[in-house]
C-alpha cells in the first residue's frame, strides 16, 4: 500500500470512529441527559406532527424501558351510548309539602339527606343557596351535607363590579392558576365578586362553580340555526374558575383542577380520558339548541314520601350527576333561562370528542439499531474522501437520509429509534471529515544534475611588468607681457605702423 492509500485508509477509519462513537452516544446516553432528550423529543414530535398523530401527547424519555407514547386521534362516542342528563326539578309546590317555596334550608337540608340516603355521591346545584336571614343551625347542617358528597358542585352566579372580593375557598378548590393555562388568558371574561349575598358553598369539600356571568350577555338559545356561545371559563384574580356544566363533567370523569388542561383558542382537557371540548380565545364553547334529544327529569317533591313507600326509578344514582335545578314558574327569568339550556349544554360536553387510546412507540431491537448506526457511519466515512464539491451535499443527504429511516418505520411500523442518534452519526462523521484530512507533504523540487568537474584553470602568462610613468615635460618659460597701449581720446586704437 502506498503511503497516499494509507493515509486515506486511516481517514476514513477515524471518521467512521467518530460518527459510531458519536450515534452510540445518544443511541445510549441520550434518554439519560435531558438536553439530549429534548431534542430528540422535538424532533420526533416534528416526525409525529406528519403521520397524523398528535405530538402534544407524547410522553416518555424513548429509553427501552421507558418508551414513547402517544396518544391516538380523538373519537367520538356514539349518541346511543352516553346517558342522559337527569335533573331533580324544584317546582311549584301547590300542596306545600316544602316549608318554603322556594325551599328553605330546612328543605334543603331534607332533600340532600335523602339523596344521600339513596346513594348519590355525586351532585351538581344549579340553584342558588341563598336566604336573606337564614337560620344558623340549618345553614351548618346543610353545609355538612354538602360536604358529604363526592363531591358536590354549587352554583352561583358572579359579576364584576367595583368592590372586588377574593374568590371563596370553593371556587378556589375548582379553579385552575393563570400561570398553568396554556396560552393567552386576557380574552377571558373579568370577574371579582359573587353576585348573590352570602350563598352557601360547603366548607371544607364542596365545590362551587358559575352558572351566570352578570357582566356578559346570556347566550342566545332562541335561533335554532346558530350555535349558542355558552361562557365556561372566567377569570378572578390570579385563577380561572369554571361553569357548572363544566364542574359536572369534571366530577363525572373524576378529574380534579390539577388535572384539567385549558388552551384559550382551541380546546379543554378534562384529564387524559375525558373529553376534548372545543372552545374560543373567551373560553365559550359552540352549543347548538335542541342538543338534549331525551332528559330525565324528578320533581324534587318525590324525595319527600312516607316510610316504606318506594322512591321512583329516576332517583337511582347513575353514570352522571344529578342536577338540581328551579323550575318554578315564579323564578326570575335568567335562572329559567339557564335552567332550560343546562340540558343542552350538558349533552354538548358529553359529545365532545375523547382522547384516544395510548400507542406505545418502542424501539428496534438494540443490534438492529447499531448496524443501522454503524451503516450510516461507513456512508460518512466514505463521503470524506470526496471533494468538498461532492462531500458536503451528499453528506447534508446523509443527515436527512437518517432522520427519514426513523420517520418511515414511525409511518409503516409504529416504532422508531431515537431519531437524534440517526441524525448525529452522519452529522459528526461530516463535521470530523475536514479536520482528519491529512496535510499532503509538500513537493520536494527536482534533484539537480550533479555538476560536471570543472578543469583545471590554465597558467596565464605574467603580465609585462609596467613601463615607468614618463615625467612630465618641464614648464616652458614664461615671457613677459606686452605693454598694453592707452587708448586715444577720440576712442580709437591707435594705428599701427608698417
Amino acid at each position: 500500500m502506498t503511503p497516499a492509500a494509507a493515509r486515506r485508509a486511516r481517514q476514513r477509519l477515524t471518521v467512521a470512529a467518530v460518527a459510531l462513537g458519536a450515534g452510540l452516544c445518544v443511541l445510549g446516553i441520550g434518554p439519560r441527559l435531558r438536553w439530549l432528550e429534548t431534542a430528540d423529543r422535538h424532533l420526533l414530535q416534528f416526525l409525529l406532527a406528519r403521520t397524523g398523530d398528535d405530538p402534544a401527547t407524547l410522553a416518555g424519555t424513548g429509553g427501552h424501558t421507558d418508551a414513547r407514547r402517544v396518544r391516538g386521534a380523538p373519537v367520538r362516542v356514539p349518541a346511543g351510548e352516553l346517558p342522559p342528563p337527569r335533573f331533580l326539578a324544584v317546582t311549584d309546590d301547590p300542596e306545600g309539602i316544602f316549608e318554603a317555596s322556594p325551599p328553605s334550608p330546612a328543605d334543603v337540608l331534607v332533600v340532600l339527606a335523602n339523596l344521600r340516603q339513596l346513594g348519590h355521591r355525586q351532585l351538581a346545584l344549579a340553584v342558588p343557596l341563598a336566604w336573606d336571614d337564614p337560620d344558623p343551625i340549618a345553614v351548618a347542617a346543610v353545609n355538612h351535607q354538602l360536604d358529604g358528597f363526592e363531591p358536590a358542585v354549587v352554583g352561583v352566579p358572579l359579576a364584576r363590579g367595583i368592590s372586588p372580593a377574593a374568590p371563596p375557598p370553593a371556587f378556589a378548590r375548582l379553579a385552575v392558576p393563570v400561570a398553568r393555562i396554556r396560552g393567552d388568558a386576557g380574552p377571558l371574561p373579568v370577574v371579582n365578586q359573587v353576585a348573590l349575598p352570602n350563598p352557601l358553598c360547603g366548607e371544607a369539600a364542596a365545590l362551587a362553580a358559575f352558572t351566570r356571568l352578570e357582566s356578559e350577555a346570556a347566550p342566545d338559545f332562541s335561533a335554532r340555526q346558530t350555535p349558542a356561545m355558552v361562557p365556561l371559563l372566567a377569570r378572578w384574580d390570579d385563577r380561572v374558575v369554571v361553569a357548572l356544566p363544566l364542574g359536572v363533567m369534571m366530577a363525572r370523569f373524576h378529574v380534579g383542577a390539577a388535572e384539567l388542561v385549558i388552551t384559550p383558542g382551541r380546546d379543554i382537557r378534562l384529564g387524559p380520558d375525558g373529553p376534548i371540548i372545543p372552545i374560543d380565545l373567551h373560553g365559550r364553547a359552540a352549543v347548538s339548541p335542541g342538543t338534549a334529544s331525551r332528559t330525565v327529569v324528578t320533581p324534587a317533591a318525590a324525595l319527600i314520601v312516607a316510610a316504606g313507600e318506594p322512591r321512583p326509578e329516576t332517583l337511582q344514582p347513575a353514570l352522571l350527576p344529578l342536577v338540581i335545578r328551579d323550575d318554578r314558574s315564579a323564578a326570575p327569568e335568567p335562572e329559567r333561562a339557564y335552567a332550560q339550556a343546562l340540558a343542552d349544554v350538558l349533552v354538548a360536553l358529553d359529545r365532545a370528542p375523547r382522547a384516544g387510546l395510548v400507542n406505545p412507540i418502542p424501539r428496534p431491537h438494540t443490534a438492529i439499531e447499531i448496524l443501522v448506526v454503524a451503516a450510516l457511519a461507513g456512508l460518512s466515512a466514505w463521503l470524506c474522501g470526496l471533494r468538498p464539491r461532492l462531500r458536503h451535499p451528499l453528506a447534508a443527504a446523509a443527515v436527512l437520509a437518517g432522520i427519514g429511516s426513523a420517520w418511515i418505520t414511525l409511518a409503516a411500523f409504529h416504532t422508531a429509534s431515537p431519531p437524534l442518534a440517526l441524525a448525529i452519526a452522519p452529522l459528526a462523521g461530516w463535521l470530523a471529515s475536514p479536520c482528519c484530512r491529512p496535510t499532503q507533504p509538500a513537493a520536494e523540487p527536482p534533484a539537480e544534475p550533479p555538476a560536471k568537474p570543472e578543469p583545471p584553470p590554465e597558467p596565464q602568462p605574467e603580465p609585462p611588468a609596467p613601463e615607468p610613468a614618463p615625467e612630465p615635460p618641464a614648464p616652458a618659460p614664461r615671457l613677459p607681457a606686452r605693454p598694453v597701449r592707452p587708448a586715444s581720446s577720440k576712442g580709437r586704437k591707435p594705428r599701427r605702423k608698417r
